[in-house]
């Protein structure tokens, strides 16, 4: 097995969100709507056309709504 034949992101979305909290307040920051998707739908989406297809995302503020 190739180690190079994969590669994860890591994708660092934690934060308060302190300068958003008051246009969506109680909602994460990768979870706040952009053109009609959570932002971090649209990053996903964009780092697996780059071909990537393992993701871990680490997450702080409001982690188990994410």
């Amino acid at each position: 097995m190739d180690i190079f034949s994969s590669t994860t992101a890591l994708v660092l979305c934690g934060g308060k969100g302190s300068r958003l909290q008051g246009l969506h307040p109680g909602i994460p920051k990768p979870l706040i709507p952009t053109a009609g998707k959570p932002f971090i739908e649209w990053l996903t989406l964009w780092l697996r056309k780059q071909g990537i297809s393992d993701f871990v995302y680490a997450a702080g503020h409001l982690a188990e709504i994410v």
